[in-house]
Order: C-alpha cells, then sequence, then structure tokens
C-alpha cells in the first residue's frame, strides 16, 4: 500500500461537536466526552483549548479546539510564568495542586482572573498527591 503525503494530523487543531450551549468560550479548557465538547471544569482532563472565533455556540454546532503546541487560555487567579496549569471550574486555567491534571505550563504570568497567558499544552499527567 502506498500513501500520498503524511497519514498523520499533524494539525494543532481538531473541529468537534458542541454537545450543549455555550455562551463564551474564548480561550476556555475544553472536555469531551460521547455527546460532544463542554466548558472543562475543576478535576476535568481537557481536551485542549476553544478558540477565541466563536461565540454562542449552540448544541450540535462545530467547535474548533487547539489541543496541542501553544495558545491562549484565560487565567482565573494569578499564575507565576512556568507554573504547571490545569482546569479551573469555569474552563479557567489555574495554578496546579495535588491530584490536578497538568494541562500545560504558563509561558508567562498572570497578574490575576481574566488575564489570557500563553499556555504550552502537554496534557503531563496528574499532579501526585501530597
Amino acid at each position: 500500500m502506498a500513501y500520498i503525503g503524511t497519514i498523520v494530523n499533524e494539525s494543532p487543531l481538531m473541529a468537534l461537536t458542541a454537545a450543549e450551549d455555550i455562551t463564551t468560550c474564548a480561550f476556555l479548557a475544553a472536555k469531551l466526552d460521547s455527546s460532544g465538547i463542554t466548558v472543562a471544569g475543576a478535576g476535568d482532563v481537557p481536551i485542549g483549548i476553544m478558540l477565541p472565533e466563536q461565540e454562542n455556540i449552540e448544541s450540535g454546532d462545530t467547535v474548533s479546539v487547539q489541543v496541542k503546541d501553544i495558545c491562549r487560555w484565560t487565567a482565573s487567579a494569578a499564575i507565576a510564568a512556568g507554573a504547571a496549569v490545569a482546569a479551573a471550574a469555569d474552563g479557567k486555567c489555574r495554578t496546579a495542586v495535588a491530584e490536578d491534571f497538568i494541562m500545560g505550563y504558563a509561558l508567562e504570568a498572570a497578574a490575576g482572573a481574566g488575564v489570557p497567558i500563553l499556555v504550552q499544552i502537554t496534557k503531563s499527567g496528574y499532579v501526585p498527591a501530597e
């Protein structure tokens, strides 16, 4: 069997179906289950970060999600550059603590909530229990 080009999808983006209505999704973490994409919360394992080009998503709509590489993710509180980050209750990022799933690492600091910061998506597993 011969292949032309690569058989591996090298894109950092995926087009996924929304499982529910999402009013604001820009720079928020997305969770994927059998129904589709929802906003990730604390304790969830996000698949990626929803892009800012879309608002007022209705259930069944296609959502663009960045699943690897570097993107912006809105902070839920102050975060230091270099900190491991995880999903907060509202889909924003926060500094990872014991038993959180590390979605990535902050490439710049956030002075407080609401600031979209650069994050390298690494999906690095769980922070060990203390």
